[in-house]
């Protein structure tokens, strides 16, 4: 029976096939081991730079050319009234002000993320 020598070393072909498509904006994925060439990550990781560029599978890169400086974030709520038109039970049948406290405290603890300590977050 004939060995099969799997390599992961790109043929010449390949090579200025991915440089071309890097020259055009094209990211190219590789469906054998769902690898993405041009960047040299896989497709489970994060594809996106903070600050610098998004990509999305189905859009391709995106640059983002003016950086958010400010967030401002602004909770409008009334938890003691439900409106006429709710007639669905909740995700957790709890009372609405649960799920209002809930999200005010994953708020703020998204604060303190590493990556958005640069970012002025308002809360109001």
């Amino acid at each position: 029976m004939k060995n099969i020598k799997n390599s992961n070393k790109p043929s010449f072909f390949k090579k200025i096939f991915i440089k071309l498509s890097r020259k055009l904006g094209y990211e190219i994925i590789d469906q054998n081991n769902y690898e993405i060439v041009s960047s040299n990550k896989k497709i489970s990781e994060n594809l996106s730079s903070l600050g610098l560029k998004s990509i999305n599978l189905p859009l391709g890169e995106i640059k983002i050319t003016r950086k958010v400086k400010v967030l401002d974030i602004i909770i409008r709520t009334c938890a003691s009234v439900n409106m006429l038109t709710q007639n669905k039970s909740r995700l957790f049948e709890r009372k609405k002000i649960e799920y209002t406290i809930r999200t005010i405290k994953s708020l703020l603890n998204s604060e303190k993320d590493p990556l958005l300590e640069k970012l002025n977050i308002n809360f109001l």
